[in-house]
Formats: structure tokens, sequence, C-alpha cells
């Protein structure tokens, strides 16, 4: 089983990751990116997926249990 999670790019420009702008449209700037498993910036970009992956969860179960009654 794989869930999509989606988190936006205000939420990456939230986590610290930087924007840039090309013909009025805004970009995350997130390549080439290693992050040290122990940076601040790491952690909170693991918790938001947590947390985004546990939201995913709960909405498909109750879409699951919507379709049993």
């Amino acid at each position: 089983m794989s869930i999509k999670v989606i988190i936006t790019k205000q939420e990456m420009w939230d986590l610290g990751f930087e924007k840039f702008v090309i013909d009025g449209e805004e970009y995350v700037d997130k390549g080439p990116l290693l992050l040290d498993s122990t940076c601040d910036l790491a952690k909170a970009y693991y918790n938001l997926l947590e947390q985004k992956k546990r939201e995913a969860l709960r909405r498909r179960e109750k879409k699951r249990v919507r379709k049993s009654k």
C-alpha cells in the first residue's frame, strides 16, 4: 500500500526552502538538496510528511467507512 502525500509550496517555504520566480510563477528551490537527518530542516520536513501521511490515512479510512455503510 502506498499513500500519496502532497506538500504545498507554502509549506516548503515555511520549512526554510528558498523561493524563486520565473515569469511570475513561484517555485521551490529544493535541489540539489542533501539533508543531514539530524538537522532541524530535515526533522521538520519529516515531521510534516508524517503529519500529512496520517491525515491522508484518516481521510482514506473515513471514505472506506462511508462506503461500507
